[in-house]
């Protein structure tokens, strides 16, 4: 499948994984359930969910659909990003890979909710892989106390006028797993296979 590398990917034995891709699904049904979702609706209490979609900065949206009331029109690309962070709050994964899951926000938000994710998900590992500058340069305190390291690759740009830079943003609060991952990143792009 991928003619660059071989390996395997192994994670920790029982732990809890969850992807927020740039195209959350959304369930049909209620608030609640697309909250909740993978989990069933009755995972969580009505406050938890409440708090969640707050963290998630969609208190606009909580206020005039009730938990249990139906979703409604559909939601701008951005709200379903946030209501995949919520879903993320609520799931408190041990990994946790947000593939471009906050490029339909401002950058202000995005790393207001960055932030909060580090300190909402303390013992959760973040991978993040976009093409926001929210995610190249210094790093910010986004993290807290967690090690952080970047893997950037330059691609040109192209025509869709992006940066030209891929980015992976890893936080962990174990320094070798950041170790772990850039190596592994090291080996497959070497010969400048990306």
């Amino acid at each position: 499948m991928w003619p660059y590398g071989s390996g395997a990917i192994d994670t920790p034995t029982d732990a809890k994984v969850m992807l927020l891709p740039q195209r959350p699904y959304l369930p049909s049904g209620t608030l609640k359930t697309a909250t909740c979702y993978p989990a069933t609706a009755d995972a969580h209490g009505d406050d938890s969910v409440r708090a969640a979609l707050r963290l998630a900065r969609l208190e606009p949206l909580a206020r005039r659909t009730p938990p249990r009331g139906k979703l409604g029109p559909a939601l701008v690309r951005g709200e379903q990003q946030r209501l995949a962070i919520a879903r993320a709050i609520l799931a408190q994964p041990d990994w946790l890979f947000l593939d471009e899951a906050t490029a339909a926000l401002d950058e202000a938000l995005e790393g207001d909710l960055y932030r909060m994710l580090g300190e909402t998900l303390p013992r959760t590992t973040i991978v993040s892989i976009g093409h926001r500058s929210t995610l190249v340069g210094p790093a910010p305190a986004s993290f807290g106390d967690a090690a952080r390291c970047e893997w950037r690759v330059y691609t040109g740009g192209g025509s869709g006028g992006g940066t030209g830079v891929e980015s992976l943003l890893i936080s962990a609060k174990n320094p070798a797993t950041c170790g772990v991952f850039l190596s592994a990143l090291r080996q497959c792009c070497s010969a400048g296979r990306y």
